[in-house]
């Protein structure tokens, strides 16, 4: 019974494994060309006839034919990246979360202008300066982080 148990455990892990394993982006993988090239690669997607992948080495992004690839390297795409369809290199969830914070900052930011507007005070003034400013620094700090994940600069 407990053998019978543990091969129940073993074919479930085995299919949530088949299910979700290539959910987890980035992939980090080595992909050969036809040729007999070959470099390690962070694999960000693939469409119907190309793959985007960003060279470990020094983060530069390319595009490659999936028919230029070996046969290991077609079927390492087709596994992590089968659930693409077409292109989503912004599909980046790292990038998305600081657009949506930058989205929330420009929002707080319109509505710190009006508050400003509303200011009876130069006490009042002053702090809402302060507070533009520091939501000023926010956005320029999360821009700097979107600017380096997206040169590979880690």
């Amino acid at each position: 019974m407990k053998s019978f148990l543990f091969l129940i455990l073993i074919l479930g892990s085995g299919f949530w494994c088949y299910e979700n394993y290539g959910q987890n982006l980035p992939v980090h993988t080595t992909l050969s060309h036809t040729d007999g090239r070959s470099m390690e690669v962070v694999l960000l997607s693939r469409g119907q006839s190309q793959v985007t992948f960003k060279r470990q080495s020094d983060g530069k992004r390319f595009s490659c034919e999936l028919g230029d690839l070996s046969l290991l390297s077609k079927c390492k795409v087709y596994w992590y990246l089968r659930g693409s369809r077409g292109f989503s290199v912004d599909k980046d969830p790292y990038l998305e979360g600081i657009r949506d914070e930058m989205k929330k900052l420009a929002e707080d930011l319109r509505l710190a202008i009006y508050r400003f507007n509303a200011s009876e005070t130069n006490a009042q003034k002053r702090t809402v300066v302060n507070e533009i400013e520091a939501l000023e620094l926010k956005v320029n700090k999360l821009k700097l982080k979107e600017a380096k994940h997206l040169s590979g600069w880690n």
